[in-house]
């Protein structure tokens, strides 16, 4: 069974930008120890699953937290912009999933004083139709 946030980190990564500055560094929920910079982490938030009067309508609309970490805020910000331009607003194919819509649901700039790292957070607003 394919898993979509798998499928995300895929088309992230199709992303030549992205790709160039954090090479295979996208990770699931958190960084790993000694982690290199600039990094992502990715992790959802919510997944509410739409009904209407006859029931379950086997559409998802997820919310998933991307998080660009970098050495700089500049660094930080520029690859968090680098992930708006690849998501925000797509439609297609996402692996094995197809998906409808992708909006940016917030933005927020933050500091991590224990890694010593900036980070900012692009929430993602998806919409598909569940298998």
């Amino acid at each position: 069974m394919a898993i979509l946030e798998a499928e995300l980190r895929t088309f992230l990564l199709g992303g030549a930008t992205i790709a160039g500055k954090v090479a295979q560094r996208v990770y699931p929920q958190v960084l790993p120890q000694n982690v290199v910079y600039p990094a992502i982490s990715y992790e959802p938030v919510s997944k509410p699953r739409l009904r209407d009067i006859e029931g379950p309508t086997g559409r998802a609309l997820p919310r998933i937290r991307i998080s660009c970490w970098a050495k700089t805020f500049v660094a930080a910000k520029e690859l968090a912009d680098d992930v708006r331009r690849r998501l925000d607003g797509y439609r297609g194919p996402m692996g094995a999933w197809r998906i409808g819509s992708s909006q940016l649901a917030a933005e927020i700039d933050l500091y991590d004083d224990t890694v010593q790292a900036h980070r900012t957070i692009v929430d993602f607003r998806l919409s598909y139709v569940e298998s």
